[in-house]
């Protein structure tokens, strides 16, 4: 199996298990969403060691990435999937556009030569963690 395509279908697991998780624990914890929220943005972020150690090109995470960025700006304007994740009319969670959009960038940057694999990995996972473990 190409290393990118196992990239891919890791990406993809990563994700998939750590919505559903998040899901399992919004249903039976008082609170849910917002420990869903935090779940969701913890577990994520962990894809930057998919990212250093199996994807051999860039342009299949940065596909997925941006991929993943419309997904969730449909999701923020539309409300789907926004009541699982505490986010309401007034209140959108726009990292989860935000995210996948810097970390396409720092990619893109590190690709030109501009930074390196340890600033990308320090600022994916600063970002992810961060935001996860915020009040």
């Amino acid at each position: 199996m190409p290393a990118d395509l196992l990239g891919v279908i890791l990406s993809v697991s990563l994700i998939g298990v750590c919505f559903i998780f998040a899901l399992l624990v919004a249903k039976k914890s008082s609170r849910g969403a917002e420990l869903a929220r935090k779940i969701v943005h913890i577990g994520v972020c962990n894809w930057f060691f998919f990212y250093a150690h199996v994807f051999e090109h860039d342009i299949w995470p940065i596909l997925g990435l941006l991929s993943f960025a419309i997904i969730n700006a449909i999701s923020n304007c539309t409300g789907f999937l926004g009541s699982a994740l505490a986010q309401s009319d007034k209140k959108r969670n726009w990292s989860t556009v935000e995210y996948p959009l810097s970390i396409t960038l720092l990619i893109v940057l590190k690709h030109y030569g501009i930074g390196s694999l340890a600033a990308l990995g320090c600022a994916a996972l600063s970002l992810g963690y961060g935001d996860g473990l915020a009040a």
